[in-house]
Parts: structure tokens; C-alpha cells; sequence
């Protein structure tokens, strides 16, 4: 489990062999939507986050 609180950045870094053929860093968006149970059950809402990085 990830604390959503704190992520602020996704890392990625691409090796092969030993060597590191990319790396990079991209900001993570968050967004809130309503619960999946509906209005009076828990979690009354849920925490997405998104991370898209270049060329993917």
C-alpha cells in the first residue's frame, strides 16, 4: 500500500544488462470520486492518482 498523501512523483528508470537506457521522473495528479458502495457506506470516497510519462 502506497500513502497517497505523500507521492508526489513516479520514478522510472529502464535498465538493461546493467546499464540505464532511461530515466525519468513525471508528477503524479490526484483525483477524489464518490465511494464505490454508494453515499452511505465506507469509503464514502476514493483517491486515484495518475502518472503518465513521455513516449508511453
Amino acid at each position: 500500500m502506497i500513502d497517497n498523501s505523500r507521492v508526489t512523483t513516479v520514478r522510472l528508470q529502464v535498465r538493461r544488462d546493467g546499464a540505464v537506457l532511461d530515466d525519468k521522473s513525471v508528477p503524479v495528479t490526484w483525483t477524489t470520486s464518490s465511494g464505490p458502495n454508494g453515499p452511505d457506506c465506507d469509503p464514502q470516497s476514493c483517491r486515484s492518482g495518475k502518472a503518465t510519462f513521455p513516449g508511453a
